[in-house]
């Protein structure tokens, strides 16, 4: 959705449905426009170079995960889809 954003909202391209599941915002979903198996979606990860010490790993773990739990990046991500 970040990468769509800038064009949808300059008008440069027009979104016609969301490949999830779920309906965002007012768009339908690729099932409820006729193909009724079709769903793609995606995940983000995070990575660290093979051989990064445990406690690096561990400190990445709970430092994201505070965030994530915060609710001012919890609100940005919804705002990303709600702007569609």
């Amino acid at each position: 959705m970040p990468l769509i954003l800038p064009p949808a909202h300059a008008v440069r391209l027009r979104a016609l449905a969301v490949t999830s599941a779920n309906r965002i915002a007012q768009l339908p979903t690729v099932q409820e426009s006729g193909m009724p198996d079709f769903e793609v979606t995606a995940w983000y990860g995070i990575w660290a170079p093979a051989g990064t010490p445990v406690p690096i790993l561990d400190k990445l773990l709970v430092d994201i995960t505070s965030v994530l739990r915060n609710p001012e990046p919890q609100q940005r991500f919804k705002d990303m889809v709600d702007d569609i």
